[in-house]
């Protein structure tokens, strides 16, 4: 059988499928990863009941101080699509000694497992098969990157001091009057926090993509030593809610992020198309 060479619009309508697979799980590894670094920076307490004011800056204080953490995370999305991703986090003193490392499983649109990293302000991102498990490179100071532009205020969003005030002052109810609650052998301290995210300039950006909720709530739970141990966040739309659950483990372990080696890394130009 002859078969018929593919003609420019037959890639352009490959290329259209490409993204509609793919732009739903680079927009929520986005947000995973706005998230989960935002509040390793800005976000805790402690079985002493703190309040709104206290909360924030001895959490940021504590968490400095631990350096690094493990973690778990699951979002649930409106549609019913579900992420699972465990991996390891580096909270600097900057945004380039920032990093994290990150395996996402779920519905990933017949991906596969999405591996994510973050060095040197630096995203990598492989898309299991569609990379050929490879990773794309993109610097996220490149504003030229039409990805990076989308993306890029991740990076912006992690001065601890900056966000400690910003979120503080985004703070519409604040309630720690739940009781303690154990985990993982250690006694935490609920909070339950609504935050308007207009009012924190500090929130992880979202890309132009996602609409930004008119309020994020999240329970977060502190044990003794100011470091979180679990936070649940809840995010409305008019589509429904966006729940992600986040678990804390290992604080000040040591953790090896590094960059994937020069031959995992592929020079294909297709996120950049998917992100145009």
């Amino acid at each position: 059988m002859i078969r018929t060479p593919p003609t420019s619009d037959d890639r352009r309508a490959r290329l259209r499928n490409m993204r509609l697979r793919v732009r739903p799980v680079l927009v929520r590894a986005a947000l995973v990863v706005g998230l989960i670094l935002g509040f390793m920076a800005a976000c805790g307490g402690e079985p002493d009941k703190l309040t709104a004011k206290t909360l924030f800056p001895r959490v940021a204080a504590a968490q400095a101080k631990a350096g690094s953490s493990y973690v778990d995370m699951k979002l649930t999305a409106p549609s019913g699509q579900s992420f699972r991703s465990h991996g390891q986090m580096k909270l600097g003193k900057s945004a380039k000694d920032t990093a994290m490392a990150m395996s996402v499983n779920g519905d990933t649109g017949g991906l596969g497992t999405v591996e994510l990293r973050l060095v040197d302000q630096t995203f990598y991102i492989s898309l299991g098969a569609l990379t050929q498990g490879k990773f794309v490179k993109i610097d996220l100071r490149d504003k030229s990157n039409p990805i990076a532009r989308e993306y890029g205020d991740i990076i912006e969003n992690l001065d601890p001091a900056r966000q400690v005030q910003q979120y503080q002052d985004a703070v519409t109810k604040f309630d720690a009057s739940a009781k303690p609650v154990k985990i993982d052998d250690v006694q935490t301290q609920p909070y339950t926090i609504t935050i308007d995210p207009r009012k924190a300039s500090a929130m992880p950006s979202m890309p132009a993509s996602m609409e930004l909720p008119k309020r994020i709530t999240f329970e977060l739970f502190i044990g003794p030593d100011d470091l979180p141990r679990r936070m649940i966040s809840r995010a409305p739309s008019a589509a429904g809610s966006t729940r992600i659950q986040m678990d804390y483990t290992r604080w000040g372990d040591e953790v090896t992020i590094e960059a994937p080696g020069a031959s995992r890394i592929t020079n294909d130009s297709l996120l950049n198309h998917l992100g145009s």
